[in-house]
């Protein structure tokens, strides 16, 4: 039986989660196959872009109310 390739298996081979006779699989498809290299370029890229983005800090007046709401919170009693 032939197993088809999606693109959550190329993610799970960018983020190296997959067992070594998919990753071997995979391995040679993107180096044989023209669309699902595209793909794997396409995935690679969004991945490089996700971890050059700098997320923002909360504010201290957040953090406040939050932490202001979680010491007044009582969970409904059924």
């Amino acid at each position: 039986m032939t197993k088809t390739f999606t693109s959550n298996d190329i993610i799970r081979y960018i983020y190296e989660d997959l067992p070594e006779t998919e990753k071997q699989c995979i391995a040679a498809l993107i180096s044989t196959d023209k669309e699902f290299n595209a793909l794997y370029k396409e995935l690679q890229q969004a991945q490089d872009m996700l971890n050059q983005l700098s997320l923002a800090e909360p504010s201290d007046k957040t953090v406040d109310k939050i932490l202001e709401f979680s010491r007044n919170y009582t969970a409904c009693q059924v």
